[in-house]
């Protein structure tokens, strides 16, 4: 005759056999939800690129007609000149004038 386990030792094998499979049930939508939102992150990065290549674009446009040292205020349009590089040489301090 087989033995078998008494009805509680079954139930307790029973409840944790159902609590592993839903956790495996969970780990599987937490998966499908990462892959989801990597390829969401993905196609955001993309557009990224996307709109900063547009913009590299459109600002040589811009460049090419308002010049190369322009500095554009985004919230009214201004357009304002760069200050131009100080090409000075700076005292080294180290007294051979």
């Amino acid at each position: 005759m087989a033995k078998q386990l008494e009805k509680s030792e079954l139930e307790k094998v029973q409840e944790l056999n159902n609590k592993l499979g839903q956790l495996k049930n969970q780990l599987g939508d937490l998966e499908l939800n990462l892959a989801d939102t990597k390829k969401a992150k993905a196609d955001v990065l993309k557009a990224v690129e996307d709109v900063r290549g547009e913009f590299r674009t459109y600002g040589d446009e811009l460049q090419e007609k308002y010049g190369k040292d322009i500095s554009i205020n985004v919230q009214d349009g201004t357009i304002s000149e760069l200050p131009a590089p100080n090409k000075e040489v700076e005292d080294d301090n180290k007294g051979n004038s």
